[in-house]
C-alpha cells in the first residue's frame, strides 16, 4: 500500500473546484494506473485512510471526495467499503446547510449509488434523515 500511498499527495493535494482539463486529466491517468496495477480494495483504503487523515476542513473534505469519486469511475467500480460508516463520515464531517451548493447533489448521487437506492420506489430517500447514516455519524461527530 506504500506505492499507492506514495502517489496520494499528487493526487489529492489538488483543487477540484480551480481545475485545468490537462491537470486533471494527468492524474486522472496516474489514478487509472494505480487501479490497473494494484487491487481496488487496496487503492480504495489508501485514498480513504487519506481523506480521515489529511482532509481537516469541509472544503478538503468535499475536494477530496469529489476527486476519489471521477477517480474511481464510482458507477463502474466495486464499493469495497461500508456505505453506512463512508456516508455517516461525510455526514459528520460536512455541514449541508453551509456547503450544499458545493457537496448536496454531489453527496447525495453518491450515498443513491453506493447504498442502492431505489428512487423509483423512495423517491423521497434522502441520506442525511437515513437513522444507519445518523448513527455511524455519531461516532464521528466532535473528531
Amino acid at each position: 500500500m506504500n506505492k499507492i500511498s506514495a502517489k496520494n499527495e499528487y493526487l489529492f493535494n489538488y483543487d477540484y473546484f480551480n481545475y485545468k482539463d490537462e491537470e486533471l486529466d494527468a492524474r486522472t491517468d496516474v489514478a487509472k494506473e494505480l487501479q490497473k496495477k494494484y487491487p481496488w480494495k487496496d487503492v480504495f483504503e489508501s485514498w480513504n485512510s487519506y481523506l480521515r487523515d489529511n482532509c481537516h476542513t469541509e472544503k478538503e473534505i468535499i475536494n477530496c471526495v469529489n476527486l476519489i469519486f471521477i477517480y474511481s469511475d464510482s458507477m463502474t467500480v466495486p464499493h469495497p467499503f461500508d456505505p453506512y460508516d463512508f456516508m455517516g463520515y461525510l455526514l459528520a464531517k460536512v455541514d449541508l446547510d453551509k456547503y450544499w451548493e458545493e457537496c448536496g447533489d454531489f453527496f447525495d448521487s453518491i450515498a443513491l449509488d453506493v447504498l442502492n437506492v431505489d428512487i423509483v420506489s423512495d423517491p423521497y430517500y434522502h441520506y442525511w434523515e437515513d437513522p444507519k447514516i445518523i448513527e455511524a455519524a455519531k461516532k464521528y461527530k466532535g473528531k
